[in-house]
Formats: C-alpha cells, sequence, structure tokens
C-alpha cells in the first residue's frame, strides 16, 4: 500500500518565533504525521523600507540564492539543539520576495499543503488573544489547517486551574 504524503509549508523568519515553527515541524516528521516540511523564508519588500537598521538593501537575487543554506543550516542548528532528528529528505527550502502572507499562501496553494505551521509572538494580559498580523491573516485565510507554533508556557496555568482531587484507593495502599 502506497504511504500518504502529507506535507507542511513552514514559514521561517529567522527569529525565536520562526524557530518554534521548526521545531514544531521537526516535531512533526519525527512522529510520521507529516512526511514532508517545506521551510519558507519570505522576504517582503514594503518592510524593508521600513527598518531604520537595515544599513544595506540587498537584492532580491541575493536573498534567493543566499537564504536557502541559511535556511537549511538554521533548520539543522533547531534540531541539534531540540535532540530532534533533521533528515535532508523530508525537508525542502524555500525563498520567496513578496508581501509574506500572500506568499505564503500562494506557496501552500503551488504545493497542494496539507498544514501550514507558523510561530507567533507569545502575548500576555489583553494582548494574549491576538497573534500578531501575519499569522492572524494566515489562520484567517489558509487553504488547509494552520498550526500556530509557540514554545510551550505553563505560567499561570497551576493558579488558574483548580487542582485535581486525588483520592488514594486503601486497597492499593
Amino acid at each position: 500500500m502506497k504511504r500518504c504524503e502529507r506535507v507542511a509549508i513552514v514559514g521561517v523568519d529567522f527569529t525565536v518565533m520562526g524557530d518554534d515553527a521548526i521545531h514544531e515541524a521537526l516535531v512533526q516528521l519525527g512522529s510520521g504525521a507529516l512526511s514532508l516540511a517545506r521551510f519558507l523564508y519570505v522576504l517582503d519588500p514594503r518592510e524593508l523600507s521600513d527598518d531604520p537598521e537595515w544599513r544595506r538593501i540587498e537584492t532580491e537575487h541575493d536573498v534567493l540564492s543566499r537564504v536557502p543554506g541559511a535556511l537549511r543550516e538554521r533548520v539543522r542548528d533547531v534540531a541539534a539543539l531540540s535532540g530532534l532528528r533533521c533528515d535532508p529528505a523530508q525537508m525542502r527550502v524555500h525563498a520567496r520576495v513578496g508581501p509574506a502572507v500572500q506568499t505564503i499562501l500562494q506557496t501552500a496553494v503551488e504545493h497542494n499543503a496539507d498544514l501550514l505551521i507558523v510561530g507567533t509572538h507569545a502575548r500576555l494580559g489583553l494582548d494574549r488573544r491576538v497573534l500578531g498580523p501575519v499569522a492572524d491573516a494566515i489562520v484567517r485565510n489558509a487553504p488547509c489547517p494552520v498550526l500556530i507554533a509557540r514554545p510551550k508556557s505553563r505560567v499561570g496555568v497551576e493558579q488558574a486551574l483548580p487542582r485535581p482531587v486525588v483520592r488514594e484507593d486503601a486497597a492499593a495502599a
């Protein structure tokens, strides 16, 4: 019987949030839930012009030729730090230039993705309902299920949830 291929597009932006998405994709690959992860970096030219720290304008060619190698290395680094397996046969890397949301969604359609994995900022307080503009737009418009990756946190959970009542069985004691 032929194994069904499950493909994910993984949005990566070389930040901690992108690393969370890489980590989740590697976990999914390791569990067999996915057979292929397509790691995608999108350079949105609109963000470059708004960034005062940007010292040198790179051409699209620079980004498209340099990013795939850096992305492969980033995936290997996240795998090594997490103790996860990183099989090159299960991953592809892509670099594209364009508006982030539209480019991620278009890539999902082009590759018939079964899942989109993106990271998001961990928000606290009233902002905890807000994913961030890119993640929010992806969730609202995705052609497939979306997994929002974020670091595991149990801050406040113990106080918010009542402790379960544990009754010991006298026969077991």
